[in-house]
């Protein structure tokens, strides 16, 4: 198998000469000295169509990029409310271009230029963060929650349509899931994020791990020959109170970029869990309070230095250090048949939790050629270190009355090393990108289990257990995109992995080796029929391998009653999918998919009918197919309104031949809706509110039955002193309706969930930016500048 990909890379390399893209280069200021952001950019021709077209960035900088068979007569800049300027190039650099006073301006309001709050791609959504009310004084996982197409909800980060999202920063994937990478995600500050990327359908580039698409955040950069600071602090309000206080520090000077940035929380937050479990003798009523610390410090370096014109290299690391313990309550009351109390379960628990997260990379790019190839490098670490050490009594009374108090410590480690290597070679006949990754994850987990009930620790072996997992992946991928004319576009990618694992469960003497080579065709077809009328299909094969908590097979005990445990038997399950999309006049996007997951791996619920306890496991189910169609609107009713909204539906169809215990499988229908509006209610555009709603139908998710639920978010932002003082109030989940029922089946036993995670919230927010807008470079002549030239 190795052979035949290495054959075909060299096949594919053997056909490239290169070709050109010309990029304009210049930065817009207005006649007094400040940049204007967002002013629209035209490469014009001799017939007076438009060729190319951008708008400048924050900083009034703006890269225009065009091709070389498309001759380019001017260049149009124009913003409202300023003269429009044109400009024949006689250069690439264009330099500083000033836009005088003069344009044309309404009479109630100054139309503001802003960036869409979505941008629409070949093969992703673009979500421009900067433009929601969300984008201060919260995390990246507040702004997932405001992101179209995305949904939180209990630890899980999910595309709608799909499950199991794959999370990367900066095109750099975090080897995290559920609640370590929530854990992670919350540590960034949402104010040192430029844009969120959502990732249907991906590319061979990235790694073929997981069947939800790919989520990339991408984080800001500091401007040219500046240096800035942001001082941010807040105050939210859920059960319980909770203050955030952070710095981001900003350098750029010659070949040098700095970011750093620190960020702290104090407070708590709860957890409400509320269960019924109907055994033949009679209902059990579980109500199950948490308080959980919110106390967390992290902080991030970056690093990047100009060698050459040619090459960079740089160094990015983050850590933090979170401290999540917890008080749990919990009380159980048992009734009989005739709905009469006649017994009583008490909990009282508390667990005093530890987290450090340390990644690093250090990457290098290498341009090639001065045509468009490039080389880059990367190299990974991570590290994740999750200490547990909770103890519980167990109080029965009434019937059967019982006393038990335990104490549970769990510790773990993973570590992750990855290098990778990309190639980009644009050619006359097609464009290539290449490459290739190494990758081993090592994860270790340690649970001791002792019964404190007698006041003296008794060791449990049959609870306690030690587990260590490894995972090496080597990976090679081949895309190529060629463009046949100016409707028709293609892109042909593959990937292929190889894979080998080893479990070893101590407590068991066990161990599970398995080794796997798959392929993983991509391929996407773009039509372009006129500017109005864009059509785009993609298919695409993928793989989703089981988490490590899913494959340890030890037992965590939740409370007296219930557990969980993993499965060290789990396979991975594949996805085959064929989407198709459609948009109209760069406002209408139409949806349309079919994918079909090879056996899916799910969570089931199982329930001791004498024991009167319940547990959870995992294992391959069977096949599941889903049929979907999603409907996207951008729409702008006035110039100080913009709307976008959204939406879906999909049936889903679970094919099982393993014995759950159950007898229902849910199968069906299930409809979301999303809308994100963003008024301007002043003249100037520096007073925003936002409004944001979701909404989904009763779904059906294999085993599980979903009530339908909803939300609503509101915001409101006001700058002040040019735009560096700013004021930010938030208000999640305003009603409190966003915690639906779940309701399952397992061996007759009939069970209601529902868990809310303290969703509404009051978030007030203030920061601060100052800095020095411009370093001034003092040249040092050198004694030997000829002979240093010839370096060159």
């Amino acid at each position: 198998m190795r052979n035949v990909i290495l054959n075909f890379l060299l096949l594919m390399l053997s056909t490239i000469v290169f070709s050109q893209t010309i990029t304009y280069k210049g930065k817009i200021i207005d006649e007094q000295q400040i940049p204007v952001p967002y002013a629209d950019i035209l490469a014009i021709d001799e017939n007076n169509n438009i060729i190319e077209g951008t708008i400048t960035d924050n900083n009034g900088d703006f890269n225009l990029e065009v091709e070389d068979k498309k001759p380019v007569d001017r260049i149009e800049i124009s913003f409202v409310g300023l003269e429009t300027q044109t400009i024949k190039p006689k250069t690439f650099e264009l330099g500083t271009i000033i836009l005088k006073e003069g344009g044309t301006t309404l009479k109630e309001f100054v139309v503001v230029a802003r960036k869409k709050m979505i941008d629409q791609k070949v093969d992703r959504l673009v979500f421009n963060v900067e433009n929601s009310v969300s984008s201060s004084n919260g995390n990246a996982l507040d702004l997932l929650k405001v992101t179209p197409s995305v949904q939180v909800n209990n630890n899980n980060i999910n595309i709608i349509g799909k499950s199991g999202a794959r999370v990367l920063i900066n095109d750099r994937v975090v080897p995290l899931s559920g609640e370590e990478l929530v854990s992670y995600l919350s540590s960034f500050s949402s104010d040192d994020i430029k844009n969120i990327e959502v990732i249907s359908t991906p590319p061979a580039k990235y790694q073929a791990e997981g069947n939800g698409g790919l989520i990339n955040i991408i984080l800001k950069r500091p401007k040219e020959n500046s240096w800035n600071n942001q001082i941010r602090t807040s105050y939210t309000q859920t059960t319980y109170p909770a203050t955030q206080l952070g710095n981001t520090f900003n350098y750029s000077h010659q070949k040098w970029k700095i970011f750093a940035s620190i960020d702290g929380k104090n407070g708590h937050s709860q957890k409400l869990t509320k269960m019924n479990i109907y055994y033949p003798a009679g209902v059990w009523k579980d109500t199950i309070k948490t308080k959980i610390a919110s106390d967390y410090i992290s902080g991030k370096l970056g690093i990047d230095y100009q060698i050459s014109n040619k090459s960079n290299i740089g160094i990015f690391y983050s850590g933090d250090y979170k401290k999540p313990n917890s008080i749990k309550n919990s009380n159980t009351f048992i009734m009989n048949t005739h709905n009469t109390l006649i017994g009583k379960v008490k909990n009282i628990g508390g667990m005093k939790q530890k987290t450090i997260n340390n990644i690093l990379n250090v990457h290098y790019s290498q341009k090639l050629d001065t045509l468009g190839s490039e080389m880059f490098i990367d190299l990974d670490y991570f590290n994740y270190k999750n200490n547990k050490d909770r103890e519980f009594k167990s109080e029965q009374s009434g019937y059967h009355s019982t006393f038990q108090k335990t104490n549970n410590t769990g510790i773990q480690n993973i570590e992750n090393y990855s290098a990778k290597v990309d190639f980009q070679h644009p050619t006359k006949f097609a464009n290539y990108s290449y490459g290739g990754k190494i990758a081993r994850t090592t994860t270790n987990n340690d649970v001791n289990f002792y019964d404190l009930s007698n006041g003296i620790p008794v060791f449990s072996q049959n609870k306690s257990n030690a587990f260590k997992y490894t995972e090496d992946i080597q990976a090679l991928y081949l895309d190529i995109s060629k463009k046949f004319n100016e409707n028709l576009q293609a892109k042909l990618g593959l990937r292929s992995e190889f894979t080998q694992t080893e479990g070893f469960s101590k407590n068991l003497n066990q161990v599970n080796k398995k080794n796997y080579v798959q392929l993983f065709p991509t391929l996407y077809l773009s039509y372009t029929k006129d500017i109005n009328n864009i059509f785009n299909l993609s298919l695409n094969r993928r793989i989703n391998r089981p988490s490590f908590a899913r494959l340890n097979p030890f037992k965590f005990y939740i409370n007296a009653n219930s557990y969980v445990e993993g499965n060290p038997n789990l396979q991975p399950s594949f996805s085959n999918e064929i989407r198709f999309k459609y948009i109209l006049k760069k406002a209408f996007i139409t949806e349309l998919y079919f994918n079909y997951i090879e056996d899916i791996a799910s969570q089931i619920p199982k329930v001791d009918t004498n024991q009167k306890q319940q547990y959870y496991t995992f294992q391959n189910v069977g096949n599941l197919k889903s049929y979907g169609a999603s409907q996207t609107i951008l729409f702008n009713p006035f110039k100080w309104w913009n709307t976008t909204s959204m939406i879906s539906g999909v049936y889903q169809e679970t094919m099982t031949d393993v014995n759950l215990g159950t007898d229902k499988i849910f199968n069906g229908w299930k409809f979301q809706a999303y809308t994100n509006q963003v008024f301007l209610l002043n003249r100037e555009g520096t007073i925003q509110a936002e409004a944001s709603f979701y909404g989904q139908t009763r779904g059906n998710e294999f085993m599980f039955n979903i009530d339908p639920f909803w939300k609503l978010d509101l915001g409101f932002k006001m700058n002040f002193m040019d735009k560096k003082l700013q004021l930010t109030a938030r208000i999640n989940d305003v009603f409190k309706t966003s915690s639906p029922n779940v309701t399952t089946y397992t061996n007759g036993v009939k069970q209601i969930y529902n868990t809310y995670d303290d969703n509404r919230s009051f978030t007030l927010g203030f920061s601060y930016k100052f800095g020095n807008e411009k370093i001034r470079v003092k040249e040092k002549e050198l004694g030997n500048k000829d002979e240093v030239k010839r370096l060159d």
